[in-house]
């Protein structure tokens, strides 16, 4: 995937993503394709955490953007358990 960084510069990425999914049915009955919209998240996350970034910083600040990518992720995808929880009263 290429990414404009914040420089202006193209940068092409590669990531791996690991999932586990908690609940197949949820999964299975909520989401039509459960592992391409993981993917697309995970995709459109490093794409906008990466733009804020000029290339010197993405090449030396690997570790940190990992751990901010793990940490938005799951904030995101737990916020959206809270809310489907509560849509179910």
């Amino acid at each position: 995937m290429q990414i404009l960084s914040k420089d202006s510069v193209t940068v092409c990425v590669d990531a791996v993503v690991y999932y586990r999914v908690s609940n197949a049915t949820i999964s299975v009955t909520n989401v039509e394709d459960a592992h391409r919209s993981t993917r697309l998240l995970a995709q459109t996350t490093l794409r906008n955490v990466l733009g804020t970034k000029n290339l010197s910083e993405i090449l030396s600040d690997r570790e940190n953007i990992s751990h901010f990518m793990q940490v938005y992720l799951f904030v995101y995808l737990f916020e959206n358990k809270q809310q489907r929880a509560g849509n179910s009263d």
